[in-house]
């Protein structure tokens, strides 16, 4: 395991009664990160940013694109990677627990896109589907995520199958470059795929956990809020009237 980072090993009984004394971080929550430090307090000891509806069209793409995809091979994907075959079968994952130094034990739970298994048996693939243009400076926030999933993986919760090693993380980004009529007068998006592989980073990933998320959960009381942070803005203002 990475420096100063442990990964606590418990019977069954003990790690559930550990789990009860540790943070749950959800693996999704690590993309987009509220820069607000009151803001990732709040979301934990009261009430969570709903970060507006999430359409239901969305939801329909994500199942569409799940279709198509599952069983093909991973060079579908990228002519890079491995010989392999992807399922996108739901999949949730739920890490054993972990600790780092001077903090309070926690543990990530998530669901996958998908999976890829490698046909040489040197392990597995990562990938995160994407609707639009991946901007580079959200690379970082999306790393953060995969690479919560893959030590969720490789370090499991007890009873649950140990995938190891994961070798790749990326993005599968499936951006509508246009539209098509078919001879049935149905009319389709087409869409441009692009691969985009992320590294994996466990030292940098931890430190993050402790500087920006531990720090700021163990705190005895909420931090002030950002000045632009206008989910503090509004939730103190719903406490006002109250």
């Amino acid at each position: 395991m990475v420096r100063n980072t442990a990964l606590l090993n418990f019977g069954d009984n003990e790690e559930h009664s550990q789990r009860r004394n540790s943070l749950k971080l959800t693996c999704a929550s690590l993309s987009f990160l509220s820069s607000c430090d009151a803001d990732i307090w709040r979301e934990h000891h009261e009430v969570k940013n709903p970060r507006g509806p999430f359409p239901s069209v969305f939801r329909q793409i994500d199942s569409i694109n799940r279709q198509f995809y599952t069983g093909k091979s991973l060079k579908t994907l990228s002519p890079d990677l491995p010989e392999g075959t992807l399922d996108t079968g739901e999949m949730w994952v739920q890490s054993h627990v972990f600790e780092i130094k001077g903090h309070t034990p926690f543990y990530f739970t998530g669901r996958l896109d998908g999976l890829g298994t490698r046909a040489d048996g040197g392990g597995f693939i990562v990938p995160d589907f994407k609707t639009v243009d991946v901007k580079t400076q959200h690379l970082g926030h999306y790393q953060l995520q995969l690479n919560a999933y893959a030590l969720a993986l490789e370090n499991p919760a007890p009873g649950r199958p140990r995938l190891a090693p994961v070798t790749h993380l990326g993005l599968l980004c499936l951006m509508p470059r246009s539209m098509k009529a078919s001879p049935t007068g149905n009319i389709g998006y087409l869409v441009e795929p692009s691969w985009v592989p992320l590294e994996r980073n466990d030292d940098a990933f931890f430190d993050f956990i402790a500087t920006r998320i531990l720090r700021v959960l163990e705190l005895p009381k909420m931090p002030e809020p950002a000045p632009d942070c206008e989910w503090c803005a509004f939730v103190d203002a719903i406490k006002r009237d109250i």
